[in-house]
């Protein structure tokens, strides 16, 4: 656009000239045109000069505007960024946090039955240290097997009351035996032929329905009785017996098989 008003302008004037040089013959010609001409030239391009110089600053002035008011939304857009970051953090901070107190509230419970249960395997292997330090001044008599944490001998060959029963067990170094726990007693039914009788060493030796360990003073430490029991054929001293998972009481004189065991656990 302003080249072609640069060329008009240039037209215009130059028809002017040549008009005032056809009519005025006394018109000063120009001798040396690249000379003379560069200072009239100049004279008469100046009012155009003046116009695209003066919109050009105008130019200027409205790409500057324009430049700050891209610098601003640019500015306004870092600004909504850092804050939607932030937002961001916060959200992940607060999530992080319930997580990890989620796991925290795990972990205790963790540790806790953790702790429960190595108390558990602390009592029972002290429990087995003890049973096992009691057989360790003698060897384990053949035939014994350990069953639970302790050593035993089921007889299931040979038939005696119960006083020979115990004497048997005396003679290959244990006792007849006395069980300590459900447990115990669950293991030792699991080795049992459930059709098969077998003494105990649990006896009344004195008062009726008090049922004390061999010849001790001790009460027997378990007793699990089948229901009905204990029912007694007469008035003779009656011991305990193992049949069908439960204790029942017989005449001491009965013949049965019997259960030995390895220790003094009395």
């Amino acid at each position: 656009m302003h080249k072609l008003a640069i060329l008009l302008y240039m037209i215009v004037t130059g028809n002017r000239y040549r008009s005032l040089a056809d009519h005025a013959p006394s018109m000063c010609l120009l001798q040396d045109p690249p000379n003379q001409c560069g200072e009239f030239c100049l004279t008469a391009l100046k009012p155009l000069i003046d116009h695209i110089a003066n919109h050009q600053e105008l130019w200027n002035s409205r790409d500057a505007v324009k430049l700050n008011a891209t610098l601003e939304n640019i500015a306004k857009i870092k600004d909504q960024l850092e804050a939607v970051q932030e937002t961001l953090k916060g959200i992940i901070a607060a999530d992080f946090r319930e997580k990890l107190g989620y796991i925290q509230v795990h972990q205790t419970a963790l540790e806790s039955q953790l702790q429960a249960l190595q108390i558990k395997m602390d009592v029972q292997q002290t429990a087995l240290l003890e049973s096992l330090s009691k057989v360790s001044k003698k060897s384990i008599p053949p035939n014994f097997k350990r069953i639970g944490s302790r050593f035993f001998d089921i007889e299931g060959n040979v038939k005696l009351d119960w006083r020979s029963a115990e004497n048997a067990c005396r003679h290959v170094g244990g006792h007849l035996a006395i069980i300590q726990s459900d447990e115990e007693f669950g293991a030792i039914n699991a080795n049992l032929n459930r059709n098969y009788i077998y003494w105990l060493g649990i006896n009344e030796p004195n008062n009726r329905s008090e049922f004390m360990t061999l010849d001790s003073d001790q009460r027997a430490p378990f007793l699990k009785w089948q229901p009905g029991e204990p029912k007694y054929i007469d008035d003779s001293n009656h011991c305990v017996v193992v049949y069908k998972a439960h204790m029942w009481v017989d005449p001491c004189n009965y013949k049965a098989f019997f259960i030995c065991q390895a220790d003094d656990v009395i």
